[in-house]
């Protein structure tokens, strides 16, 4: 059978006609783009925390440390808009994030309840640093997360400090146990006040040392209540809830365990009251403690009731930035109640705006009257601080004596 012939094939038939082009498109980052690749660190950085705190937790546990509690009853909110203890009952929104810092210093922030010589101090004075943060996840909930640390604190020379201690060693600089945080609001307010609810959760996690009396040694939880009262010249706050030891501790023949979290606090605004033109300052006066819930009965025992007194001022630098400063003092002889405490902190909030640049400010508010610095004429407000301009006068407004007859009418006419 003859072999069909095969037919030769030609280079050029090799060469591939295919061709590929690739364009590369360069765009400069939005606001948007910008807010989204933070949220990516933000959750980066999320998950290395709880990387570090799984690594921490099975370290914790292999070490033979003597128990602690964590007595420092500093617990700065990772809301922005925060005092020493409270927090407004509104959620950030969604995607609005915010980091602060706060540095604070105690005096006498642990003391002993001594039968034979009543108090003995343990610790003289301490130094911490406290890092926090929080995101909107959504319209109305929000997330937080708490790093406290001490920067130096010195031990008193005294037996009890042998008592806490096996070694009769404090440790000068340690970690304090991080915590996770949850908001959601259950009721919010309007842009003009009202009243609104919230809860809050917190798990604080066994990173912190025990021997330095800023660490548990294992897990917490909390559960509050947030209720807030806002009106334009001032807000009222209160909160309560239930804390969990999952680990009851005796520490200087005190137990510690189960706790019942309060707080009360007004914050006043000067600028309603016309000594702020700018409207960046807010005064808060509050107090704050726990009760004992178990095995302690409520009031029951005082040196687990601590209860301390304080002041803040807020100071708004720029529409992101905001310094705080302010003091507290005890009330009581607890365990953990500093004689007094002085604070400083730093707050950063990115401002959201939109593609065409505005903010989430509501359009109304730059035209209140109580608002002189948001005020501006030539946009068609009308300034309580300033003459009105005629022409942004809507016209029903206008009085009948600036209108004046034709040339040609004669007066009286109709």
């Amino acid at each position: 059978m003859p072999v069909a012939p095969v037919p030769a094939v030609s280079t050029s038939m090799l060469k591939p006609t295919t061709e590929w082009h690739i364009t590369v498109c360069v765009r400069p980052w939005s606001s948007d783009r910008l807010r989204s690749h933070a949220m990516g660190c933000l959750r980066h950085l999320l998950l290395a925390t709880c990387s570090l705190l799984a690594i921490s937790v099975c370290s914790t546990e292999s070490r033979a440390q003597v128990p602690s509690v964590d007595v420092r009853n500093f617990q700065p909110p990772t809301s922005p808009d925060g005092s020493v203890y409270l927090e407004s009952s509104q959620s950030p929104g969604n995607g609005q994030w915010n980091v602060g810092s706060y540095v604070s210093w105690a005096q006498r922030p642990v003391s002993l309840h001594n039968t034979n010589s009543g108090i003995d101090t343990v610790v003289l004075e301490q130094v911490s640093l406290d890092i926090v943060g929080s995101i909107g996840i959504t319209p109305r909930a929000a997330v937080g997360l708490a790093v406290p640390a001490v920067l130096f604190q010195h031990a008193a020379e005294s037996s009890a400090v042998d008592a806490f201690f096996a070694d009769g060693s404090l440790s000068s600089q340690a970690l304090g146990d991080v915590a996770l945080s949850g908001k959601v609001t259950l009721l919010p307010y309007d842009d003009l006040g009202g009243f609104g609810l919230a809860a809050l959760a917190r798990v604080s996690f066994p990173t912190g040392s025990r021997t330095s009396f800023v660490g548990e040694g294992s897990l917490t939880s909390e559960l509050r209540v947030l209720a807030e009262m806002h009106v334009i010249v001032a807000t009222l706050q209160a909160t309560a809830g239930f804390k969990q030891r999952i680990t009851h501790r005796t520490v200087g023949g005190q137990a510690f365990g189960d706790e019942i979290p309060w707080g009360l606090g007004v914050t006043v605004f000067p600028r309603a009251f016309g000594l702020d033109e700018a409207g960046r300052w807010a005064w808060t006066l509050e107090a704050h403690g726990a009760l004992p819930a178990s095995p302690d009965a409520p009031f029951s025992n005082a040196a687990t009731s601590p209860v301390l007194l304080g002041a803040s001022a807020r100071y708004r630098i720029t529409d992101g930035f905001a310094f705080m400063a302010g003091l507290e003092a005890s009330l009581s002889n607890a365990i953990g109640a500093p004689t007094s405490r002085t604070f400083v902190g730093l707050s950063w909030t990115p401002q959201r705006r939109d593609s065409t640049g505005a903010d989430d400010i509501p359009e109304f508010v730059h035209s209140l009257p109580f608002l002189p610095d948001e005020c501006d004429p030539e946009a068609g407000d009308i300034c309580a601080d300033s003459d009105a301009d005629p022409q942004n006068v809507p016209p029903e407004d206008q009085s009948d004596s600036d209108q004046t007859p034709a040339p040609d009418q004669p007066v009286g006419s109709p």
